[in-house]
């Protein structure tokens, strides 16, 4: 993704662990910031409250777009997994406590022809947090079975008021 990110003489893509404390210390020499932005991202916190809390030092001013734990909520109800992802729900109070926020749970399907597709999106997209917990076996099995033609996700928008 910081590949992709557009380039320019006033944006910084930094490829980066933001829960590190020597980033943290690092970053914080530049800070304050006019805007933080977090697409895609949150959701991997191994602290979510915590990342939240440290970007009141870095800005006011920030807008996050995370995905939830309802997305791909049906491959976890069929598979028996438990989601890794946050809830929605919580996130907004914990944000709640640093910003005075706005914020917009939107839900997302994305349609495939075939379920071995899906399979592959989720596998190359990495928002299925690139650890295998099926065995080759179970994921055959929900590959064969999965009764939908979409994906379906759930993503969180929150700015400042």
């Amino acid at each position: 993704m910081c590949e992709k990110h557009p380039k320019s003489s006033v944006i910084s893509v930094m490829h980066k662990n933001f829960e590190d404390a020597d980033f943290q210390e690092e970053i914080l020499r530049d800070a304050p910031f006019d805007l933080v932005i977090s697409s895609s991202a949150l959701q991997w916190a191994e602290n979510i409250e915590e990342l939240i809390k440290f970007s009141l030092k870095l800005s006011n001013n920030i807008a996050f777009a995370i995905f939830t734990c309802n997305t791909f909520a049906d491959i976890y109800k069929l598979s028996g997994l438990k989601t890794f992802l946050p809830n929605a729900n919580e996130l907004v109070v914990i944000t709640k406590k640093y910003f005075n926020i706005e914020y917009e749970v939107k839900k997302y399907r994305l349609d495939f022809e075939d379920n071995l597709s899906k399979f592959r999106y989720i596998k190359k997209s990495g928002v299925s947090g690139g650890k295998r917990k099926l065995t080759v076996s179970q994921t055959k099995k929900l590959i064969k079975n999965y009764p939908h033609n979409y994906l379906e996700f759930e993503v969180l928008f929150i700015h400042n008021k």
